[in-house]
């Protein structure tokens, strides 16, 4: 079912006539952040540049929600745009991670798996559990971005009712 749309997305950026430069500007800048490991003197540059690339990122994520999948590449043009919307996905990113972290701290404290030498066994459900809610982030994330860009609001992705019902419309 997914297989024909999956192709047809990875064959889509090609299409584009500027793709090469495209795609070399994106890559030169992905490229950049191994200084950020080599040299933690350009980690502001680095997360700058990450932040850069979330933003690109978003925005080709939001024309395949608009129906623009097979469209082309958006123009690296909007360096403002693309850095304020890293900056929001980052923020609600690391929002969820705060709630999933309080959560996974009182879970953990309310089974007894707080983590100690003596028991390794403690380890290894505490890992994972880890791993789950890892896994429920990771799917979790693209519709709370996916609702932050219907609303334009950062405060939007953190809304339960409509979160919820976008929840629903994806697993019918």
């Amino acid at each position: 079912m997914f297989g024909p749309l999956l192709v047809e997305a990875l064959r889509a950026p090609l299409r584009d006539p500027q793709w090469v430069r495209k795609v070399a500007v994106g890559g030169l800048l992905n490229a950049g952040l191994m200084a950020m490991f080599i040299y933690p003197v350009f980690l502001v540059v680095g997360m700058a540049v990450v932040l850069l690339l979330m933003g690109y990122f978003y925005r080709v994520f939001v024309d395949g929600l608009n129906g623009a999948a097979g469209q082309l590449l958006p123009d690296w043009g909007g360096w403002r745009s693309y850095l304020f919307a890293g900056l929001s996905l980052f923020l609600i990113a690391v929002g969820y991670i705060l709630i999933a972290a309080v959560g996974l701290t009182a879970l953990m404290s309310g089974m007894g798996l707080t983590p100690s030498a003596e028991d390794p066994e403690k380890m290894s459900r505490l890992l994972m559990l880890m791993m789950v809610t890892s896994l429920f982030l990771y799917s979790f994330l693209p519709i709370a971005f996916a609702r932050y860009a219907a609303e334009g609001r950062a405060w939007a992705a953190f809304d339960p009712s409509a979160l919820w019902s976008d929840i629903r419309r994806v697993v019918r």
